[in-house]
């Protein structure tokens, strides 16, 4: 596995592997997309077949407590769960008798595993007979890895190329031979705590932390969450939670690592807000995390006092990532 400044380096430069946190469950049965429905926060109903999903997963009171990828199907789904232990007993318990009647959901030996990065593609490319610069974001082809029929969607967490590569069969053998493809080129296995610096300069909610002890909105979270729904759900009173004032902004601490988490935050004196994240410096310039803001501090542009360190507050993506210039299927 690759250090922390290398992890970094290879999602920002060329790609990186590793396998997404959770156990992967198989939905099956007539009744699998209203199951599905029933467990993720974020709508399914209109999902296409072969299209994946980003969701929070919630607990009874609506408080945001995992995340899921669900790659939908037509005849089943696959459900990648990344939830407190119990959750899903839970949530089961809880589910209308009508739905559990006409579905079940099993955990299954098997893998997800993410490639991003601006060479993402030409790890994946090989997996597949299609032209990787056809499939869609969000789209799911079949592809095939180390002899066996694996999912291959187009989605990913870093604003960067990405994939994730799903199947049953050994995750050991699977990651090898990605992590091997992308030794290849410059990157390959990489450290999860990379993530946390990646995923906040492009707002990919980091769940639990970043949603720890905030509604849904207060952590710019709504997004994974399908706020319209009509239909009942495992988590649904998030619709009740009322406003707030305060939102999650991301900050930059020029030249220094950031400020801890629990560091008040403030503007001339007056307390603002305080420090909810304090992301990996990750051999960069400047230090990174995201910080809770009171109404009208809220907003990208301010400088703010954090226990003495100056942190300036950004919007995101608070990076330009190499992709953005970069075209799937060619060289550079």
């Amino acid at each position: 596995m690759l250090d922390l400044e290398e992890s970094y380096r290879a999602l920002r430069t060329t790609a990186g592997v590793r396998p997404l946190a959770g156990q992967l469950h198989r939905i099956s049965g007539n009744g699998h997309r209203s199951l599905l429905s029933w467990l993720v926060a974020r709508t399914t109903e209109f999902a296409h077949p072969n299209t994946a999903i980003w969701s929070l997963l919630l607990d009874a009171d609506g408080s945001p407590v995992g995340s899921a990828l669900a790659l939908v199907f037509e005849s089943e789904d696959l459900l990648v769960l990344d939830a407190p232990a119990g959750w899903l007993d839970e949530a089961l318990a809880a589910a209308p008798s009508e739905v559990l009647e006409r579905a079940d959901v099993s955990a299954i030996d098997g893998f997800a595993i993410a490639v991003e990065g601006p060479s993402a593609w030409r790890i994946v490319d090989p997996l597949s007979r299609e032209p990787i610069a056809d499939l869609l974001l969000n789209e799911i082809i079949d592809a095939n890895l180390n002899g066996s029929p694996v999912k291959l969607a187009r989605t990913g967490t870093t604003s960067e190329f990405g994939y994730v590569v799903a199947g049953e069969g050994s995750e050991e053998a699977a990651v090898q031979t990605l992590e091997a493809a992308g030794i290849e080129l410059g990157g390959g296995q990489v450290d999860p705590q990379s993530l946390l610096r990646v995923q906040v300069e492009t707002n990919h909610p980091i769940v639990p932390e970043q949603t720890r002890g905030l509604s849904v909105t207060e952590a710019g979270a709504a997004w994974l969450v399908s706020l319209t729904r009509t239909d009942a759900f495992y988590g649904d009173a998030v619709l009740n939670v009322s406003p707030t004032t305060r939102r999650l902004v991301a900050a930059f601490a020029r030249g220094e690592d950031f400020p801890p988490s629990g560091t008040l935050v403030s503007s001339e004196g007056v307390v603002v807000g305080a420090v909810h994240l304090s992301a990996p410096r990750a051999g960069q310039d400047d230090g990174i995390g995201l910080v809770i803001l009171e109404h009208p501090y809220s907003v990208s542009g301010l400088e703010l006092n954090a226990d003495g360190a100056i942190i300036e507050t950004v919007s995101r993506p608070a990076v330009t990532p190499v992709s953005w210039d970069r075209r799937v299927g060619v060289l550079s």
